[in-house]
């Protein structure tokens, strides 16, 4: 539900979901609980 809601968004402005932000995405979206760091 939260991808398709960005995935709509980044259309919305015109912006592609390319294999690398869809990937970045899904980490996200499985951590979005927990505080991330390089």
């Amino acid at each position: 539900m939260l991808q398709e809601w960005v995935r709509a968004k980044l259309e919305e402005e015109s912006y592609r979901l390319t294999p690398q932000r869809k990937a970045v995405l899904d980490v996200l979206i499985a951590n979005a609980e927990d505080h991330l760091s390089a």
